[in-house]
């Protein structure tokens, strides 16, 4: 088995036939997300895998987002509920630079908007 990367965000898992030929076993698709490691507070790049889409499912790529109390909170383990390593807003994409997300828990953004201006829209109001 060999793993061949197809692009920065994708990984194609190969493995080859006795014939020599190559067949797509599984394709999975990893992201970079600054993660809290521990009660610390300090982010840092973490490299995780994205679970796969469904047919409910939408790839997003995040061009921006923020941070809000409620992630400060998580990060430093302040409700006693934390699990390490933990990337913030994994539901909305915090930090990260892409996630995998039901359908009905996205929205399309309108055309002519810019992405720093509507990112604060998506964070409850917070």
């Amino acid at each position: 088995m060999q793993r061949l990367p197809s692009s920065s965000t994708d990984e194609l898992v190969i493995l080859e036939r006795p014939e020599g030929k190559w067949v797509v076993l599984k394709r999975r698709r990893t992201t970079v997300g600054w993660a809290a490691r521990d009660s610390s507070g300090i982010l840092s790049p973490y490299t995780y895998t994205l679970r796969s889409t469904g047919p409910e499912d939408v790839y997003i790529k995040v061009m921006n987002c923020g941070i809000c109390h409620s992630d400060l909170h998580q990060i430093k383990n302040e409700l006693g509920q934390s699990n390490y390593p933990m990337v913030c807003r994994p539901t909305q994409g915090g930090f990260a630079k892409s996630l995998v997300a039901d359908q009905k828990f996205v929205v399309k953004i309108p055309e002519g908007m810019a992405p720093e201006q509507v990112a604060p829209l998506l964070c409850a109001g917070e």
